[in-house]
């Protein structure tokens, strides 16, 4: 307040710098861009939030293993690991799609669906998935085209590949 009584304000962007920034600030109703990798430790009281507490106990395995494999390169301390928290994600990535596509085919098997009707209806419908999310929060930037031409171009590339 006293450094704009003195005339000084923030610099200004230019108005075409918005649509070029990647990141746009925190969407708070559709995803948390910024989580907080620690919040495995903060245990819901489950006489006033039984649904926080049934998503705790449910997610409390996968987020305490990401804590302790893969380095948090937000920290300025650990900044320089970037590289091993690239590849460990990678690897987290690569582990849980071949956990994934297992439990589908045992699903399909069970069932009595081929693997390649289960393939192409659960996989490619589960990878739409994101792509969908990213092309809301796109569109809720203002980025219409952006978001329509994600639609289109994700789906016919997973329904050709």
């Amino acid at each position: 307040m006293k450094l704009r009584q003195q005339g000084v304000t923030r610099p200004q962007k230019p108005a075409n710098e918005r649509r070029f920034s990647f990141y746009q600030g925190r969407s708070t109703n559709l995803l948390a861009i910024d989580t907080d990798y620690n919040d495995w430790k903060n245990i819901p009281n489950h006489n006033y939030d039984p649904i926080g507490f049934a998503k705790w106990v449910a997610l409390a395995p996968i987020k305490i293993l990401y804590h302790f494999t893969i380095p948090d390169c937000r920290n300025p301390i650990r900044f320089q690991w970037y590289p091993l928290t690239f590849t460990m994600a990678i690897a987290w990535l690569c582990v849980l799609t071949y956990f994934m596509v297992w439990m589908v085919t045992i699903i399909g098997f069970t069932f009595g669906i081929p693997d390649s009707v289960m393939g192409i209806t659960f996989l490619a419908a589960g990878s739409s998935v994101p792509d969908a999310l990213s092309s809301v929060l796109v569109v809720r930037q203002g980025l219409v085209d952006m978001g329509v031409s994600n639609t289109f171009g994700s789906n016919i590339f997973d329904l050709l590949i």
